[in-house]
């Protein structure tokens, strides 16, 4: 064990040194629990960062269980040369795991994936936006770190998810620290600052969900015109339809 690794690990102290990891490889390896299967019925939270042109795209959902541990598990899609990562392809997948997980937010940076989110949430998906300024994203940063010191964390061993988290590299400032991808590597590190997210967004207070606008006809509900019919036949299919907010 190094000194930086000993003043982090056992005095606690956030210090970080630019030539070593944020965390070494078998503080996050003995947190495995192969097998590990989420329950769609416990709380859950999604965390989304979306790649721009042709990087990574990763969703990482964490779960608080009975015995304090919080089990996550995450998902990347990951370009080609010939199919890049669309916006369609992440809301397919957004969509997917709130039907399974049913989750109390999906945190998301509005900077790309704002008109998507307006989708979903319109959807009745329950959207949260997570803009990931350098003091969000260090406030994240700090309580995934902690998440993970304590051995509080439990993930399924994936090799994409550990190659994403051991990655990153802690940006040392005067006030704090944050994630960030290592300028001298091509390794993305997508699924962590996910991961960072969905922890930030269970440790918070939850926010009041907003409630989605809801369109009034010009014309009393009693009229029969084609216009009319059309808008009640389309709120119809919007209620059968819609997710609700777990």
């Amino acid at each position: 064990m190094t000194l930086q690794h000993w003043r982090r690990f056992v005095c606690g102290l956030s210090s970080f040194d630019a030539s070593e990891p944020w965390i070494p490889a078998d503080a996050w390896d003995r947190l495995a629990e192969p097998g590990l299967r989420l329950d769609p019925q416990a709380p859950t939270w999604l965390g989304l960062d979306v790649g721009v042109r042709h990087d990574s795209t990763a969703v990482v959902a964490v779960q608080r269980r009975a015995d304090g541990t919080v089990a996550c598990r995450g998902w990347v899609l990951e370009p080609t040369e010939d199919a890049p990562v669309t916006l369609e392809r992440i809301e397919r997948l957004v969509r997917e795991l709130a039907r399974e997980l049913r989750p109390r937010w999906i945190a998301y940076d509005p900077w790309s994936f704002r008109r998507s989110a307006e989708l979903l949430r319109a959807e009745g998906l329950p959207m949260l936006e997570f803009p990931q300024s350098p003091e969000r994203m260090s406030v994240a940063s700090r309580a995934l770190y902690e998440l993970i010191s304590s051995g509080r964390l439990r993930h399924d061993g994936d090799r994409t998810l550990r190659a994403h988290v051991l990655a990153a590299v802690a940006k040392q400032t005067e006030r704090a620290w944050r994630l960030v991808k290592d300028r001298t590597s091509r390794q993305p590190i997508d699924a962590v600052i996910a991961l960072a997210m969905a922890v930030a967004a269970m440790e918070s207070p939850a926010p009041e969900a907003p409630r989605a606008p809801r369109l009034i006809p010009l014309h009393e509900d009693s009229c029969g015109c084609s216009i009319c019919r059309g808008w009640r036949a389309a709120q119809c299919d919007r209620e059968d339809d819609g997710l609700r907010v777990g």
